[in-house]
C-alpha cells in the first residue's frame, strides 16, 4: 500500500516558513520529535495533493496558501507499518500575511523562517528530506 503525502515549501517575507514538530502526536511518540519540517500531511481519498498541502497548511497553521510547482518527491518504506510514503513537495505562496498564523499546538510547538540552510542553527535538527530541500531551494 501506498500513502501519499503533500507538503508546502512557503515562501514569506522573513524566509522559508517552518514548523518544529511536537514530541507526542495524537496520543502517539512522534515521528522526528522537535525536528524541523514545513506543513503538510496525509492526502484525503476525496482530494488532490495539491488540495491536501492547502488543507494540511491551513489545519496546522491557520494560513491560506497557493501550492504552485513540485520541486520534490521522496519515497520512504515504512517496514513496521508495512507501507511505502511518497511525498511530493509543493512551492507556495501565502495568500494570507504571516501574521495571522495560529500554530496547532497539537502538531507543532514552534515556528520559525529561515532563508537558506548555510543560516540555520547547527543544533536544530531537520527532517531529513528538509535539509536536502533547502539546500537546493536557493
Amino acid at each position: 500500500m501506498t500513502t501519499l503525502i503533500a507538503h508546502a515549501l512557503i515562501a514569506t517575507p522573513a524566509g522559508y516558513l517552518l514548523l518544529q514538530r511536537t514530541p507526542v502526536e495524537r496520543g502517539q511518540s512522534n515521528i522526528y520529535p522537535l525536528f524541523w519540517d514545513i506543513p503538510g500531511g496525509r492526502t484525503q481519498p476525496h482530494e488532490t495533493a495539491r488540495q491536501a498541502a492547502k488543507r494540511e497548511c491551513l489545519e496546522e497553521t491557520g494560513l491560506h496558501i497557493q501550492p504552485t510547482t513540485i520541486i520534490g518527491i521522496t519515497t520512504t518504506y515504512d517496514q513496521n507499518q508495512e507501507q511505502r510514503f511518497t511525498r511530493l513537495i509543493f512551492t507556495a505562496h501565502l495568500l494570507t500575511p504571516l501574521t495571522d498564523l495560529k500554530l496547532n499546538t497539537a502538531e507543532h510547538g514552534r515556528y520559525a523562517t529561515c532563508t537558506s540552510l548555510a543560516t540555520w542553527p547547527a543544533d536544530q535538527q531537520l527532517v531529513p528530506y528538509l535539509r536536502n530541500l533547502l539546500t537546493t531551494a536557493n
